[in-house]
C-alpha cells in the first residue's frame, strides 16, 4: 500500500463544493458528508479537506494498492472536480 501527494484546487465555492460530494458518492460509493475528514472504501482511504472561506480543497490518496498509479486516481478526480465548474 502507498500514498500519493495531495492535490490542491482553488475557487471551490459551497455550490461547487456541493456538486462534488454528490459526485463522488455516485461514481465512488464514498460519503463526503463533511468539509474536513477520511474515508476508506476498498483498499483505498481519501482525505479531504475544503476551506469555503479561502475556497481551497485539499484531496489526497493516502492509502493504496501500489499497483495503481497516483495519476489514474486523481484523474477520475480532476473529472469530477471539472464536471463540477473548477479549472
Amino acid at each position: 500500500m502507498s500514498a500519493c501527494e495531495p492535490i490542491i484546487f482553488n475557487g471551490v465555492t459551497a455550490e461547487k463544493w456541493g456538486c462534488i460530494k454528490q459526485t463522488v458518492q455516485q461514481k465512488t460509493g464514498i460519503a463526503i458528508e463533511t468539509d474536513s475528514g477520511t474515508a476508506t472504501r476498498s483498499a483505498f482511504t481519501v482525505t479531504w479537506n475544503c476551506n469555503l472561506e479561502t475556497q481551497v480543497l485539499t484531496f489526497q490518496v493516502t492509502d493504496k494498492p501500489s499497483m495503481i498509479p497516483c495519476e489514474t486516481i486523481y484523474s477520475r478526480f480532476r473529472e469530477v472536480v471539472t464536471g463540477c465548474g473548477i479549472g
